[in-house]
């Protein structure tokens, strides 16, 4: 979760041993902020096992905080997102579950600093984040109105407190974006553009948060099609933190799709399929999404033998996992995808 922007991207590199990310000078950080900030180091270099083992310090030196559990939790989530791996759900689940018992027994006896609050607050909106993905929506309502309560008791108890901003930001931002169907009535605002801009607030001021809100902000851009300020965001940030980061890499390629961009949409979603097929985290869900993608880009780009070769892969795939809530939007598409790449490479 994540100083002045210009500060963060001139003192931007990647080393051999991964990113390194330059602190906010605007915080003094403890031994164990810096394990944390070591641990997203890691995350952003997708190097999980390391990124666990510095956060398991912070639990081992700080066993009564929820933090360091919030971020083993947030690990793994974002893991499941960007591999779309199911497996590690329960690890998610335990680690969430956590940070909620630690949190709710600082409530119940008093002693919940504003810090607690958010981490509590956060937990519940990663567990609904979760839940939304499998399809739980009204799971996923509940966790996001409950989670964004105590955020705004976070930031009444501390408003310096810059990092509230990205669940307050996230949580403004995906409640308009699904209930656009209902935004005519007067409790169903459009507040995509505040979300954005809290996201933008909790980047630009945080203590942690700048390089995760860069994240929530490239799916954002994507949903409200702002597909300029996506691409801008990607050269002149994302691709210098890991340019084979498959969550920036997926929301880039589909607005170089939606901007009939394809051969710019065909590398994302080739570099992706190379980055799954040598993961330890491989899922064939993951798979076969990339593999959607490619035969997509390569019909449009009239590359019609080689998009029917990815499609027999495609349609087999997609058989073996019918009923898969976190992948629904290629498996709800394969039928027309298949009618109009056989059409055209029959003709």
């Amino acid at each position: 979760m994540f100083p002045k922007i210009a500060l963060f991207i001139c003192l931007l590199a990647v080393t051999s041993q991964g990113v390194t990310l330059p602190l906010n000078p605007h915080y003094k950080y403890s031994p164990t902020d810096s394990l944390l900030w070591r641990g997203l180091e890691h995350v952003y270099s997708e190097d999980v096992d390391s990124a666990i083992a510095a956060f398991d310090s912070v639990i081992q030196a700080e066993p009564t905080s929820p933090r360091g559990y919030f971020f083993v939790a947030a690990t793994y989530s974002n893991i499941t997102n960007d591999y779309r791996i199911p497996a590690f759900g329960p690890i998610f689940y335990k680690n969430v579950n956590k940070v909620i018992e630690i949190g709710d027994k600082k409530v119940k006896n008093g002693t919940a600093t504003a810090e607690d609050l958010m981490y509590l607050g956060g937990a519940i909106g990663y567990r609904g984040i979760y839940k939304s993905i499998y399809g739980d929506w009204v799971g996923a309502f509940s966790d996001g109105l409950k989670g964004r309560s105590l955020l705004h008791q976070s930031f009444d108890k501390d408003s310096t407190n810059k990092d509230i901003y990205l669940g307050l930001g996230t949580y403004d931002y995906y409640r308009s974006a699904m209930t656009k169907s209902f935004r005519w009535l007067p409790f169903f605002p459009d507040k995509r553009a505040q979300g954005i801009q809290e996201i933008l607030i909790a980047g630009a001021n945080g203590k942690f948060a700048k390089f995760e809100a860069d994240y929530a902000l490239v799916r954002a851009y994507y949903d409200y099609k702002k597909f300029d300020k996506l691409f801008a965001l990607w050269d002149s940030t994302l691709q210098h933190i890991n340019i084979r980061e498959p969550y920036s890499l997926y929301w880039l390629g589909l607005a170089h799709i939606d901007s009939k961009q394809y051969d710019k949409a065909l590398n994302c979603y080739k570099t992706i399929l190379s980055i799954y097929l040598d993961s330890p985290y491989y899922d064939p869900g993951g798979e076969m999404e990339a593999r959607f993608y490619i035969t997509f880009c390569l019909s449009k780009l009239g590359r019609n033998k080689e998009a029917l070769e990815q499609l027999n892969y495609v349609t087999l795939m997609c058989e073996a996992l019918q009923g898969r809530k976190d992948i629904d939007e290629p498996l709800k598409h394969i039928k027309e995808l298949s009618e109009d790449v056989r059409e055209k490479a029959f003709q």
